[in-house]
């Protein structure tokens, strides 16, 4: 085996492992970009039902101010 053929599988291992490398790299670029997209849709989520739950408790409240009419007998 001349040092030529060594050069050449070491350069072919380097390309692999470089491949994988890029691979596991790009995998979690994604993942992180996903899991930030769903994160957002939850704090959208979250803050209508913040809104409902605030627009649920003011409706259930008695209003201030406003009379009450009683029905003549």
């Amino acid at each position: 085996m001349t040092q030529s053929f060594y050069t050449a599988l070491a350069t072919i291992a380097g390309t692999i492992i470089t491949l994988i490398g890029s691979l596991f790299i790009g995998y979690a670029i994604f993942e992180r970009r996903s899991r930030e997209k769903h994160r957002v849709e939850l704090k959208e989520k979250l803050r209508e039902l913040d809104d409902l739950m605030a627009r649920f408790i003011s409706l259930s409240q008695p209003q201030k101010g406003l009379s009450q009419t009683t029905h003549p007998k």
